[in-house]
């Protein structure tokens, strides 16, 4: 997965870096639904759990220009990033007006 792409601008010249990384995280849903009229409204909620990830993967470097490139070589990065906790709400109706097609001969 790529987190990002960006040119750096540098004396005599750009370049671009890629930052490139994977992570796996584990959370949790939790969710309640009512039904206020049956078969007509329900409303409902929900929330996702915090998910903590560690990223680590590579820097790349291209495109660096000469004075620079001893010191701009491919590299191990690391990142910390929490997901944060989304809660969410829900309101639906179902078969509120009933639609009857027919004709007469």
């Amino acid at each position: 997965m790529s987190i990002a792409r960006f040119a750096s601008p540098t004396a005599g010249g750009g370049g671009t870096v890629s930052l490139e990384s994977t992570a796996w995280g584990l959370g949790a849903n939790a969710g309640l639904q009512v039904d206020g009229v049956p078969d007509v409204v329900s409303v409902g909620a929900r929330c996702r759990a915090e998910v903590p990830l560690d990223l680590a993967g590579t820097a790349t470097f291209n495109d660096v220009p000469a004075p620079f490139s001893a010191i701009r070589s491919n590299q191990p990065v690391t990142a910390s990033l929490t997901l944060p906790v989304f809660p969410g709400e829900y309101t639906g109706f179902a078969n509120v007006f009933a639609l009857t097609l027919g004709w007469r001969s």
